[in-house]
C-alpha cells in the first residue's frame, strides 16, 4: 500500500516536472529574445544621447534644427507623391462638391431654425386659445427648446468652420 502511493507520487511529480520542463524551454527562447530586443532599444537610446552630449551646447540647437529639416523634407517629398498621382481637376471637383454640400447644410440648417421658431409660435398661439393647455405648450416647448438650441449650435458650427478655413 505505502508503495503504491509512492508511486503515484512519483509518477505525478515525474509529469508535472516534465510540464515545467517544458513551459521552461518554451518560454526561455522567448524572455532571451525580449531581453535581446531590451538592449538593443536601450543601445540606441545611448547612441542618440551620446551624441547630444558630445556635441558643444552652441551645436545641440543646429542638431535639433538638422532632425527637424530633415523631417520637412520627407514631409515634402509624400506630400510632392501624393499631389502628383492627383490630377488638379481633381482637386478642384472636389473642392467644388464640398462647397455645395456645405452650402446645402448651411442654408438646410437656417431653414430648420426657421421652421422651429415658427412652429414654436404657431404651438404657443394654439395653445393660448385653448383653455387648460399651458401645461402641455411647456412640456412640448422644452423639447422644441432643445432642438431650437441644438439647431443654433450646428449653424453656428458651421460659421466658424468658414471662418478658419478662409
Amino acid at each position: 500500500m505505502v508503495d503504491d502511493d509512492l508511486e503515484v507520487r512519483t509518477t505525478s511529480l515525474a509529469k508535472k516536472s516534465l510540464r515545467h520542463l517544458v513551459v521552461g524551454l518554451v518560454l526561455l527562447p522567448i524572455i532571451i529574445g525580449c531581453f535581446v530586443v531590451g538592449l538593443i532599444n536601450v543601445r540606441t537610446i545611448f547612441l542618440k544621447v551620446t551624441l547630444l552630449d558630445s556635441v558643444q551646447p552652441s551645436n545641440r540647437a543646429e542638431v535639433f534644427f538638422g532632425e527637424i529639416d530633415k523631417v520637412k523634407e520627407k514631409v515634402a517629398e509624400q506630400y510632392a507623391e501624393h499631389t502628383s498621382k492627383m490630377e488638379d481637376e481633381n482637386i478642384l471637383d472636389m473642392n467644388v462638391r464640398f462647397n455645395l454640400v456645405y452650402n446645402a447644410a448651411f442654408e438646410h440648417e437656417r431653414d430648420f431654425g426657421q421652421f422651429i421658431k415658427n412652429y414654436q409660435s404657431t404651438v404657443y398661439q394654439v395653445s393660448s386659445k385653448t383653455r387648460g393647455s399651458g401645461a402641455w405648450f411647456e412640456f412640448y416647448n422644452r423639447d422644441i427648446e432643445k432642438l431650437k438650441a441644438s439647431s443654433i449650435e450646428r449653424q453656428s458650427k458651421l460659421i466658424k468652420y468658414t471662418k478658419s478655413v478662409q
